[in-house]
């Protein structure tokens, strides 16, 4: 049974309801009171929702608010709402206007839907019928205990994969990364295929360090080492050559008169051969340019044979070949090359070593020669002895130069992709990451559990709705429609008191069509409508598998225009074919037939009561009071209409008439110190309502509300005027605006509420003074019932 409504959200005029703590819930019958447009109907859909298993759908349910959210709750703590509508298990039916425009055309050239109609006569069928609804009871909570299981198990699965989603994308600086994206991992390489994607921590800090890395620079390749130059007619271009040149020097004699003195004094042949070129420079033959002593006749001329054009052409050789061996040294090479791509650096720097290692050899190798040429050069008279043979330097050198253009090449190849190295380096970082969270969770026993999980809801889904199938088809395999429409019938006949209009089957005797005196009915009346379309819903209780005594039923304004026949037998029906229903739920804006059915419900009431106080005589436990009372409310909140369900006014409880309730609530809304906004809401109608029935009975002649107005304003201001003209134009303004609109929101267009509060104490005043004993007699009564 449902308990309460305990919430409604964006739902039509329930812009954000949810049931009030204290308040009484619904009972086995709940009679709803509430003017047209008030928010009945609303509530009727939630009910609709329900019995549909269905929110807002264009084709199916378009009547269902867009985004709008409910939640009801059961007697046994089942909690159903917008979210989980579609697997709900409540056996409801509801009848309201979308009812009548879904299964009943009024089109004469159309035929209605057929009315599955369970044949008595099917004994074994029936047995069988009972069963599957009883089973049916069983595999709904079967499907709702694995349905509550998959999603746990489910839950914890995401749980892992969303906290893991979340660790990669930060390590990744990646926030569109998920557990989707983690899934679709897992999945592709396989649960059990990242043993071998655990990076070691060397490997992890250098694939971060390419993550959060910025493209390079491409960067130049390093020249080879080669040299060439021209030395006495040849091209010297190797160590080899150049050895083999300088060795031809070293033993290279020059033809001179010697000075054996200088010959064997290294330095003083070089300090007599700088004195004698400064003497050929200055041209000075006759004196020592150090002493300024006269020299001997043939001095120079001995230096001068010592001297010989071949010993300074030899010295000048040397030093060309000094000069020219002096610009092949190489300078030692940088070991650092910070522009490189963390991975490059390490090798590169190993082979920046080698390669000043090299360097070293070359050079010393070359300051050898340089030392033997510089001997030779200050005494070529003199024999040197040759330096060491020359490695292959070129050939090494090289061969560091391609191992390090190598390392350039393979930077430069990562300027070129360096998108692709980062994505590399990122999947070996979240391969990483998932393979270690693997390793420390049991995500594969995660996944099984909920593969079985599912597995198990699909199986219950399977057999709930196999056991729908059944019961569908044994529901059509025994169904009856004539039988159906010959129900439906003997209603319309109770109702017009004749056979004029009747449902006949259609040509194809799967539907029906509506006739009037044995052909198309056309022309209907409202009433007429309302008639058939209510026939129409106590005769479709009894299809399929509805078991009315266990089910909801939810009857929503069943009377449109009919006269008092009409109402009482329409209630008639409500109490013989519904007294026994699960759950009934009755709204209407009908005095009449809220009066008819309060006295039902009041009837029940006092019933258990009696009956309760006899088990409390014999100790027995009493059964819960059967029925409810509830009325919907307007109200206004930042200037927008909204709806509430409350209790039912006392007024309602205590009166059987209209008037008196009407009476209560202006005088209540008269004599409030504050008016509360909302009371502007239903004033005017409520004010109109009671004018009218006041001025009928009081004048119970034809004529429109202001010659009745005018004939009471006569006959109470003679002899003396008691109500000014100006005064009876405010109340009657009240009535009349709101008679000639049919949109009971208008009353909020009334912007002055002293003036609508006036207008009302005009109106009461006009009823005293017209009748003072009547007016009294009314007081008294809402006194006695306060």
């Amino acid at each position: 049974m449902i308990t309460k409504i305990t919430k409604l959200k964006n739902f039509g005029i329930f812009h954000d309801y949810s049931w009030t703590a204290g308040f009484p819930e619904f009972k086995k019958y709940n009679l709803i009171y509430g003017w047209n447009r008030s928010g009945k109907t609303t509530i009727a859909r939630v009910f609709a929702s329900c019995e549909k298993k269905c929110i807002y759908d264009k084709d199916k349910f378009k009547q269902y608010p867009e985004n709008g959210e409910f939640e009801i709750k059961t007697d046994d703590g089942v909690i159903v709402n917008n979210t989980n509508v579609t697997t709900n298990i409540l056996s409801i039916k509801v009848f309201n206007q979308d009812f009548i425009d879904e299964h009943i055309s009024f089109n004469p050239a159309e035929s209605c839907a057929p009315i599955f109609y369970q044949s008595k006569e099917d004994y074994e069928s029936e047995k069988r019928l009972t069963q599957l609804k009883l089973d049916k009871i069983t595999f709904g909570k079967t499907y709702e205990e694995a349905k509550k299981t998959k999603l746990a198990k489910e839950e914890t699965k995401n749980t892992f994969l969303t906290g893991l989603g979340r660790e990669i994308a930060n390590i990744l600086f990646d926030k569109n990364y998920n557990k989707k994206k983690v899934e679709s991992n897992i999945n592709t390489i396989g649960i059990d295929n990242y043993s071998g994607k655990i990076l070691s921590d060397e490997d992890k800090k250098k694939y971060e360090a390419i993550s959060k890395s910025t493209a390079g620079v491409v960067q130049n390749p390093l020249a080879d080492y080669q040299f060439s130059f021209p030395f006495e007619g040849v091209i010297v271009n190797s160590f080899q050559m150049l050895f083999d040149e300088v060795n031809k020097l070293l033993s290279k004699n020059v033809i001179s008169e010697t000075l054996d003195r200088l010959k064997d004094d290294h330095s003083l042949n070089n300090w007599v051969k700088q004195g004698y070129d400064l003497h050929k420079a200055k041209n000075e033959k006759g004196k020592c340019l150090f002493c300024q002593k006269p020299l001997d006749n043939d001095f120079l001329n001995s230096l001068s044979r010592h001297f010989s054009k071949d010993y300074e052409d030899l010295q000048n050789t040397i030093s060309y070949l000094r000069n020219d061996i002096i610009k092949i040294k190489k300078n030692e090479f940088a070991l650092k090359n910070d522009d490189l791509y963390p991975d490059l650096k390490v090798n590169y720097e190993t082979k920046a070593k080698e390669l000043n290692e090299c360097i070293g050899k070359i050079n010393a190798w070359i300051d050898g020669v340089l030392k033997k040429l510089e001997e030779k050069h200050n005494n070529p008279l003199s024999v040197v002895i040759n330096s060491k043979t020359p490695e292959d330097f070129l050939t090494s050198y090289n061969q560091i130069i391609e191992e390090l253009n190598k390392i350039i090449t393979d930077h430069n190849e990562k300027v070129i992709n360096h998108d692709k190295e980062v994505t590399k380096a990122r999947d070996k970082l979240e391969l990483n990451s998932i393979a270690a969270a693997l390793s420390e969770q049991d995500y594969k026993k995660m996944v099984n559990d909920y593969i079985e999980a599912a597995r198990n809801e699909d199986v219950a889904l399977k057999a709930l709705n196999n056991n729908d199938s059944e019961i569908l088809d044994l529901e059509k395999q025994t169904s009856n429609i004539g039988n159906a429409i010959n129900e439906i019938n003997k209603h319309l006949k109770e109702f017009f008191g004749r056979e004029e209009i009747k449902l006949a089957l259609d040509a194809d005797k799967k539907g029906y069509t509506i006739e009037r005196n044995g052909h198309p009915a056309i022309n209907l009346s409202e009433c007429e409508k309302t008639a058939i379309a209510f026939s129409y819903f106590v005769v479709k209780i009894g299809e399929g598998s509805f078991d009315k005594s266990k089910g909801v039923v939810f009857i929503d304004d069943p009377i449109s225009s009919f006269d008092s026949n009409f109402i009482y037998h329409c209630f008639s029906m409500i109490s013989t074919h519904f007294k026994e229903v699960g759950q009934l739920f009755i709204s209407t804006h009908n005095f009449q037939l809220f009066n008819l059915t309060k006295d039902w419900f009041i009837n029940k009431n006092n019933t258990t009561k009696r009956d309760n106080e006899k088990a409390r005589a014999e100790s027995k436990v009493g059964k819960p009071i059967p029925c409810e009372y509830f009325m919907v409310e307007n109200f206004t909140e930042s200037d927008i209409r909204k709806a509430k369900i409350v209790e039912l006014d006392r007024t309602l409880r205590n009166y059987k008439s209209e008037y008196h309730f009407l009476f209560a609530k202006l005088k209540e809304f008269s004599d409030k110190p504050n008016t509360e906004y909302e009371d502007f809401y239903t004033i005017g109608n409520m004010a109109r309502r009671l004018f009218d029935i006041f001025a009928d009975f009081k004048i119970p002649t034809t004529g429109d509300q202001k010659s009745k107005m005018d004939v009471l304003l006569n006959n109470i201001n003679v002899p003396d005027e008691k109500i000014s003209k100006i005064d009876a134009g405010k109340a009657y303004k009240l009535v009349n605006e709101f008679s000639h609109n049919s949109d009971p929101t208008s009353t909020i267009e009334h912007k002055d509420k002293s003036e609508s509060k006036e207008a009302i104490k005009v109106l009461l005043n006009i009823i005293k003074e017209s009748d003072p004993k009547h007016y009294e007699i009314l007081l008294k009564i809402l006194h006695s019932k306060s």
